[in-house]
C-alpha cells in the first residue's frame, strides 16, 4: 500500500529450521504492551503445549472457538487468557484494528515494547496514519492453530532464538503455529480523491510461528518466523 507497510508488513522471511534469518521477525499479517526488552537476557520458561483446542480459563469475547473455527472481532481482552493459543486470535484480531484505524496506540496491547514485531508493526501503522490512510475491512482471522511442545522446540533451530531460549525472568513463552488469514481490504484516505480508484487488495493465507511473551499482564506478540519447511 502506499500508505508503506501493510498487514504482512515486516514478515521475517526465513524459516525456524534455519534456512533464512529465525533469529528475528516481525509482525504479521495475519499478527499482534508492557513488556519490553529484546529478549536477550534473564531466564524464563517454555511452557510445555497446552490444551491445542483453543479453549481457555476465560470466555472469548472475540467469538474464536477451537482450533480450526478461526478467531474475529474486537477483544484486547482475549490476550488476558491463560490459553496462548485463545490469546492469539485476539491479538490477531486487535492488530487488524490497528491496521483499519492507523492507530499506532492499539498496538501495545498486541506487541512486546522493543521487540521485532512491535518494530514492524509501527513502522506500517505509523506510516499509514502519517500519509492519511486506512486500510478499510481489513480482518485477520487465526486458523488451526497449535502450541509447539518443549520436546518440538527443542528439536529445532527456533528453539535457540534470544526471544525463546533467554527471556527475561519471570516471562512466560509459549510458541503458538498457525495459518494467518488476511481478508480483502482497500487503502482509503481520510479524504477520498474525487475519481480515484481504490485498489482492492486480495484476501492471502500464509502458515506462521508466533512466538508470545506473557510477563505477567497478558500474551504479546514478540517475534514472527516461517515454520520449517
Amino acid at each position: 500500500p502506499a500508505g508503506g507497510g501493510g498487514p504482512a508488513a515486516g514478515v521475517r522471511q526465513g524459516r525456524a529450521d534455519g534456512g533464512g534469518g529465525a533469529d528475528g521477525g516481525g509482525a504479521v499479517g495475519p499478527k499482534g504492551t508492557p513488556g519490553e526488552g529484546d529478549g536477550t537476557e534473564g531466564a524464563g520458561d517454555i511452557d510445555s503445549a497446552g490444551d491445542p483446542s483453543g479453549r481457555g480459563g476465560r470466555p472469548d469475547p472475540a467469538g474464536g472457538g477451537p482450533a480450526g473455527e478461526g478467531f474475529a472481532g474486537d477483544a484486547p481482552t482475549t490476550a488476558l487468557d491463560a490459553d496462548p493459543v485463545v490469546a492469539l486470535g485476539g491479538l490477531a484480531a486487535l492488530r487488524a484494528r490497528a491496521f483499519t484505524e492507523a492507530d499506532v496506540d492499539l498496538l501495545p496491547a498486541v506487541d512486546v515494547g522493543g521487540s521485532p514485531a512491535m518494530a514492524a508493526d509501527l513502522d506500517a501503522v505509523g506510516a499509514l496514519a502519517g500519509s492519511g490512510r486506512t486500510l478499510d475491512d481489513l480482518s485477520i482471522t487465526v486458523r488451526d492453530p497449535m502450541r509447539l511442545t518443549v520436546e518440538e522446540v527443542t528439536g529445532l533451530p527456533l528453539g535457540a532464538l534470544p526471544a525463546v531460549a533467554t527471556p527475561p525472568g519471570g516471562t512466560e513463552v509459549a510458541l503458538v503455529r498457525a495459518t494467518a488469514a488476511t481478508s480483502s481490504y482497500t487503502e482509503a484516505a481520510a479524504v477520498a480523491d474525487d475519481g480515484a480508484a481504490v485498489p482492492l487488495m486480495a484476501a492471502g493465507l500464509q502458515e506462521l510461528v508466533f512466538v508470545l511473551w506473557d510477563s505477567g499482564s497478558g500474551w504479546r506478540i514478540h517475534t514472527v518466523v516461517l515454520p520449517p519447511s
